[in-house]
């Protein structure tokens, strides 16, 4: 199997399959290596059912713009390629 990226880009960008409550649908997303946690768009976890306004579980990240608390969800699945 042999999958092309474009050079011009500053990051690699691939499709991605995710899976949430009831619902499956497919986003385009940065692959970065060395991740430790997968960030999707709030929109994105409405969308799949996921809830993130009622989850109780918040993790802080370092921004751009400073450090934000941020709610975990859990994806049935994500597929990449």
């Amino acid at each position: 199997m042999k999958f092309e990226f474009d050079k011009d880009l500053p990051v690699i960008v691939v499709d991605v399959e995710l899976q949430g409550v009831d619902i499956t649908g497919t986003i385009r997303m940065a692959l970065d290596t060395g991740a430790t946690l997968t960030i999707i768009p709030w929109q994105v976890a409405s969308v799949l059912g996921l809830q993130p306004e009622l989850s109780r579980k918040r993790i802080d990240i370092a921004t751009a713009s400073g450090i934000e608390s941020v709610p975990v969800v859990t994806l049935k699945s994500l597929v990449i390629f």
